[in-house]
C-alpha cells in the first residue's frame, strides 16, 4: 500500500481494478481500545440515509468504489454522522472477485457498532454487494477471501482511514497500525475529531461519479447525473455548516457536469 495512492493521478491511480502491490502483510480486522463505538439505533440511521441515495452509480462496478464511498460518507457528515473507510487489497498475484468482477482493490464506508466492546462488531455499507450491512469479515468473504480454519485467516491486506480520506493511509507511517496484522487502523472515535473533506477531492469524486453514471443502462441516467450535481453542492453546503470541509479548490458543477 505504501504511498501509490498519493492523489497526483486520479485517473491512473484510484481504480478498483487497480494491480495490488507485492510485499503486504495479512491479518484479521483489529479492535483498538481507541475505538468509539456506533449504537445500533444510530447505525439505523446511518443505514437508512445510504439506503436512500439514488444518484450514485452501484449498479455499474468495475470501477469508482472510492468515489461512492466518498459521496457516502459525505452524506453521512453532513447529517453529523463520522464513519470510516475500509480498504481492502488483493494478494500479489491474485484479485478481489464478485461474479465476474475483478478488483485490485475495493472500499466502502464502516462504523464500528455495539453496545460493547466484546458485543460489537465492524459493520460495512456497501450497495454495491449488499442491500444490507455486512460485518467487515463476510464483506472481505463475498470478494472471494473466506476465512480459513488453519492456520490463519486469508484476508487480504486492508487499511481502515477517517471516511473522509479519498485513499488509504501509509501503514509505515501510521501509528495507529495494528499490531502483527500488517494493516493501518485509523478509526474515527467521534464526528469532532473527523477529519474534513478536501473540496479537490469531492471534485474529483463528481468527475467520477458523473462519468460512470454513463455506464449505468438506466432510463433515468440524464435525471441522476443532475442530481448527483445538485446534491454535490448542497453536501458541501451542508459540510461546511459543520466546518468539516478543506477549502484548497473551488468546486465547479460545470465541470463536474462535463465529465463524459
Amino acid at each position: 500500500m505504501k504511498r501509490a495512492f498519493a492523489l497526483v493521478s486520479l485517473a491512473a491511480l484510484f481504480a478498483c481494478s487497480a494491480a495490488p502491490e507485492a510485499g503486504e502483510n495479512d491479518g484479521e480486522l483489529a479492535v483498538s481500545s481507541q475505538d468509539e463505538l456506533v449504537t445500533q439505533q444510530t447505525f439505523a440511521e446511518v443505514s437508512r440515509i445510504v439506503n436512500g441515495i439514488r444518484y450514485l452509480p452501484f449498479e455499474y462496478k468495475l470501477d469508482g468504489c472510492y468515489a461512492r464511498s466518498l459521496y457516502m460518507s459525505m452524506e453521512l457528515a453532513a447529517a453529523g454522522h463520522e464513519s470510516n473507510a475500509i480498504f481492502a487489497f488483493a494478494k500479489p498475484g491474485t484479485a478481489l472477485q464478485v461474479g465476474n468482477v475483478r478488483w485490485g482493490y475495493h472500499v466502502a464506508p464502516m462504523l464500528f457498532v455495539g453496545a460493547s466492546y466484546q458485543t460489537s462488531r465492524w459493520l460495512v455499507i456497501d450497495p454495491s454487494l449488499s442491500a444490507t450491512a455486512l460485518d467487515a469479515t463476510t464483506w472481505i468473504a463475498r470478494m472471494g477471501y473466506p476465512a480459513a480454519t488453519t492456520p490463519a485467516p486469508l484476508y487480504p491486506a486492508y487499511s481502515i482511514v477517517p471516511g473522509s480520506a479519498y485513499g488509504p493511509s501509509d501503514p509505515d507511517a501510521n501509528a495507529g497500525r495494528a499490531a502483527g496484522t500488517g494493516a493501518a487502523v485509523t478509526d474515527v472515535r467521534d464526528f469532532a475529531s473527523m477529519p474534513p473533506f478536501q473540496v479537490h477531492e469531492v471534485q474529483f469524486a463528481c468527475n467520477v461519479m458523473h462519468r460512470y453514471l454513463g455506464n449505468e443502462n438506466a432510463a433515468n441516467v440524464v435525471a441522476k447525473k443532475a442530481t448527483l450535481v445538485a446534491r454535490t453542492m448542497e453536501l458541501l453546503n451542508g459540510l461546511r455548516a459543520r466546518r468539516k470541509t478543506t477549502e484548497d479548490a473551488v468546486f465547479s458543477a460545470a465541470q463536474c457536469a462535463a465529465s463524459n
